[in-house]
């Protein structure tokens, strides 16, 4: 036990980028709820512990269920577009950047999406192609992870969840107004 655990010591030493990695994930404003909402989906880079110098990839929706609005490039960890983000194809946006001096911040923006809904049911955006250099002095590869985004959205004519629970509140006050009122009644 204590030579693998020497031996794997001794191999993070010599390879000092093994076990480095980042994440590129979603966030967003508020969940959709229907068919015509408007919704704000922002890229944001964690480095967990990578020194992260250079970004690329594309980012895919659905242009049937999903169209985008904009494009916001600021705020952004990005110091230098290599590829300024670009939309291709209607559904889908390449990006690449350089972060000069290279990154070691917990997490940071890349840029913002927004988006209206335009179909119900299930979507999904992710993404593809992405890839993410060291700041090492020789673009060492780090392993990137990605979290994709799935939303459901469904088209109810009755509103937001808000909107429904006034309405439920309402209908039981209604009934429990009804109910003293005939017991008075029974009562005299």
């Amino acid at each position: 036990m204590k030579k693998l655990i020497l031996i794997l010591a001794l191999i993070t030493w010599l390879h000092p980028t093994l076990g480095l990695a980042a994440l590129l994930t979603t966030k967003i404003d508020h969940e959709p709820e229907k068919v015509g909402d408007k919704f704000k989906l922002e890229v944001w880079l964690k480095g967990e512990g990578s020194d992260i110098n250079a970004l690329e990839g594309m980012l895919i929706w659905p242009d049937d269920k999903l169209k985008l609005l904009e494009i916001e490039e600021a705020p952004s960890i990005i110091g230098l577009w290599i590829k300024r983000p670009e939309v291709v194809d209607n559904n889908s946006l390449k990006f690449s950047g350089l972060l000069p001096g290279g990154f070691l911040e917990e997490s940071g923006q890349l840029l913002s999406l927004n988006f209206e809904i335009l179909k119900k049911g299930e979507l999904e955006v992710r993404f593809d192609n992405t890839l993410a250099l060291l700041n090492d002095g020789k673009g060492t590869p780090v392993s990137l992870t990605v979290d994709n985004l799935i939303l459901k959205v469904g088209s109810s004519n009755l509103g937001s969840k808000k909107q429904i629970l006034f309405i439920i509140l309402v209908i039981i006050s209604l009934i429990i107004l009804w109910f003293f009122r005939r017991r008075k009644k029974v009562s005299v």
